[in-house]
């Protein structure tokens, strides 16, 4: 009479299966890990990559350009 009313139990589920589903939630983690990085080093190069790019040595000065300091304003040399 036991089995009448009592309701079966659920098989047990596949270690294979709990396996494959921590090896998939440990890559999207370092998925995750790795897309907040290339954010980050994006906004770095965003917030200091105008002031480095003003400085480095490629950059003729502004002396070096005009030929020398111009002691007018305006048109004419």
């Amino acid at each position: 009479m036991g089995g009448i009313f009592s309701k079966p139990k659920a098989p047990r589920p596949d270690p294979s299966i709990a396996e494959a589903q921590k090896k998939q939630e440990a890559r999207l983690e370092q998925q995750e890990t790795a897309e907040k990085m290339k954010i980050s080093s994006r906004a770095r190069a965003r917030r200091s990559g105008g002031l480095r790019l003003l400085m480095s040595s490629g950059v003729p000065q502004q002396q070096q350009q005009t030929g020398g300091p111009s002691t007018k304003l305006g048109g004419g040399v």
